[in-house]
């Protein structure tokens, strides 16, 4: 299931090692959903029950996480599985939100920033998606248009009909990263 559902691979997005958890309940709701959809893990009916306490605490809530991945044997990913991951997250709300601001305000959280990875694949798509914010953020103006862009091909593509090139491009990215092979490949082509 696709949108704005949280699954596990958003969950284990949140598990980079420079990643902030904001919201400890996203874990919490998930596991709630899981539990409701027959789910027998007892880990997993804790890390939902959690999901009562007014103030929930991050070390409890990771452990009862990490238990339930032990539970299904999926081992906590690496740095750039969890990379890939977010970028596969990031895509998911660019694709599915309703609300223009979020979409924007994805792009520009997202890209707008260097990450370090060693991975040309992941690489190359990252730096795509850097172009598309310049382009659209950085180097349009509303009085003149496009100042300059990176890729010739967004010249093309009037203000009012950006937001909807980003959703769909980022439903091509999305489906990309969830490709099992094609994360076998980034991982398997970094260094």
């Amino acid at each position: 299931m696709v949108g704005n559902v949280t699954d596990l691979k958003d969950l284990l997005a949140k598990t980079r090692p420079d990643f902030t958890i904001q919201n400890l309940r996203d874990f919490t709701d998930w596991a709630e959903q899981r539990v409701l959809a027959g789910d027998p893990s007892s880990n997993l009916l804790i890390l939902a029950s959690l999901g009562l306490d007014k103030d929930l605490i991050r070390e409890e809530v990771q452990t009862y996480f990490a238990a339930y991945l032990k539970d299904i044997g999926k081992p906590y990913p690496d740095s750039l599985e969890a990379t890939i991951y977010y970028f596969r997250r990031c895509f998911k709300i660019l694709a599915w939100s309703e609300d223009e601001n979020v979409v924007w305000g994805t792009l520009i959280d997202t890209f707008d920033r260097w990450y370090e990875f060693d991975s040309p694949m992941l690489s190359r798509v990252v730096n795509y998606w850097n172009g598309v914010r310049s382009d659209f953020v950085d180097c349009f103006d509303e009085e003149y248009g496009y100042l300059h862009v990176m890729f010739p091909r967004h010249f093309d593509i009037p203000r009012q009909k950006q937001c909807d090139y980003i959703r769909e491009t980022a439903k091509r990215f999305f489906w990309l990263l969830e490709c099992e092979y094609t994360c076998s490949l980034i991982l398997k082509n970094s260094s």
